[in-house]
């Protein structure tokens, strides 16, 4: 069983670049093989009936309401839930994702996070035509 600290450490040991935000991660992925990066932020949360939680989120790009029913229809091939996001910058698409991390090992966080960046950025590309995260 892995806690929020272990996973911190386990991205130090990997040497992996993040940001410590307290409750929440964020770092980067760089993908050699397409020459494309992608932005994912991992936090700790307790669920609602107090489980504790790790959650991902990696953004895929800036809102289209053009583009939502392929976006939706694409997202049922991969990891991970697309939702809706506001910041100052807008309204943006995410994937989204959540493990309990009573469940976990620290060195698995590497799954789930290689998966979901790798899936964004797909989404991003395929349907976006852009590497904006």
């Amino acid at each position: 069983m892995a806690t929020w600290n272990d996973i911190k450490a386990w991205f130090t040991a990997q040497e992996i670049n993040f940001t410590d935000n307290g409750d929440w991660i964020e770092t980067g992925f760089y993908f050699a093989r397409q020459d494309r990066s992608q932005s994912l932020r991992i936090g700790y949360q307790p669920a609602p009936d107090g489980t504790p939680l790790i959650w991902l989120m990696s953004p895929i790009a800036a809102f289209d309401p053009e583009k939502v029913e392929a976006l939706l229809t694409a997202a049922c091939q991969g990891v991970g839930g697309v939702a809706l996001a506001n910041n100052e910058d807008g309204k943006f698409f995410i994937l989204q994702s959540t493990v309990p991390i009573a469940d976990l090992d620290a060195s698995e966080i590497q799954w789930h996070a290689t998966a979901l960046t790798g899936f964004a950025d797909d989404l991003e590309e395929a349907i976006f035509k852009t590497d904006i995260a």
